[in-house]
């Protein structure tokens, strides 16, 4: 909405309308840019225009009720118009005020007239007219007022559109006429604000939970109590989610250690198996303590280990008599020969 004089001591600031145009185009491709201005500030004006002509989004521009002076600017940015068929372009040559020395008057009045060329080329853009013509017809120091018949007549703008008159004075000031517009318009925003409150209050009602609200405040203090109850599920889900990674590396911890029991064990059972082996008890070893560990390892305990000439072998490799030889006498001698 540019609604109002166009400038930093204005309603309409370039630095809210560019704000506002940067969150439009986040929200949606097509925008619409409404219009209802006296003028004001040329270099304001500007600032918005530019804004408007680089936008990304799709923009078709409403004049509601008045695009008079620094406002027509705004209209010629490249985007198509609308104007309303009581609507109003003004359009003529920039005023100002300045004081000080002979050279600083000349130097404003410099800058005027190269401001006043940039205006000119906009307009020609607009309406396809030669910037002579256009300087020539409007920048002669008079007011050029257009209804919306000669605007479309004239290029300034793309089409018309019926809006209906808010005053029924036919010698009312552009001012009044302005004023109007934007008390009208600002209504038409409040009945559609309450509109869409008690619009939502029903959908509200539809829904169980809110069946019971009289009233928009009922309305929203139950919202406040589901955004408790909310935040008190997100709290037993992140200690649910807590107990869950716990309860996980617990088990990964008690998967360790019986592996690690399993592999002490094993290996228990090995040298088990090793020491009955050296002893001469391995048969039926591994299958007995498979069977009953505790038992096994009670009874092949209590087994005395036989010899073995291999041990009696390792004895005497050390040197002195031959064991073997020494055997084979004992076995002569019982034999008598």
């Amino acid at each position: 909405m540019l609604y109002g004089d166009i400038g930093d001591w204005g309603a309409v600031r370039p630095e809210d309308i560019v704000r506002e145009l940067m969150s439009a185009e986040h929200e949606g491709r097509r925008i619409d840019v409404r219009i209802n201005s006296v003028g004001g500030e040329v270099y304001a004006a500007l600032a918005i225009f530019n804004a408007l002509r680089s936008s990304r989004a799709e923009i078709t521009i409403y004049i509601d009720c008045l695009a008079a002076s620094a406002a027509s600017i705004i209209a010629g940015c490249g985007r198509p118009v609308q104007i309303a068929d009581n609507g109003r372009l003004m359009i003529h040559r920039i005023r100002t005020e300045t004081f000080g020395t002979a050279d600083e008057i000349r130097t404003c009045a410099t800058e005027v007239e190269s401001l006043e060329s940039v205006l000119v080329d906009i307009y020609a853009r607009r309406t396809g007219l030669a910037p002579e013509a256009i300087r020539a017809t409007y920048f002669d120091g008079q007011d050029h007022w257009l209804t919306a018949e000669e605007a479309l007549h004239l290029g300034f703008v793309d089409g018309i559109f019926a809006a209906g008159d808010p005053v029924s004075d036919a010698a009312a000031t552009p001012r009044q006429i302005c004023d109007a517009y934007t008390q009208r318009y600002l209504n038409s925003l409040n009945t559609q604000i309450s509109k869409s409150k008690t619009t939502m209050l029903n959908q509200l009602r539809s829904r169980p939970r809110f069946t019971d609200c009289a009233d928009e405040a009922g309305a929203l203090a139950r919202i406040a109590e589901l955004e408790q109850q909310a935040a008190a599920a997100d709290a037993l889900r992140s200690e649910r989610d807590a107990l869950q990674a716990e309860r996980d590396r617990l088990q990964a911890e008690n998967e360790e250690l019986r592996q690690r029991q399993q592999q002490a064990e094993e290996a228990e059972t090995e040298q088990a198996l090793s020491d009955l082996e050296a002893r001469g008890q391995k048969e039926n070893a591994r299958a007995m303590l498979r069977a009953d560990k505790a038992a096994a390892m009670a009874y092949f305990g209590a087994l005395k280990p036989g010899r073995r000439i291999v041990n009696e072998l390792e004895a005497s490799a050390g040197g002195g008599e031959d064991a073997l030889e020494k055997r084979k006498e004992e076995v002569r001698k019982k034999l008598g020969r």
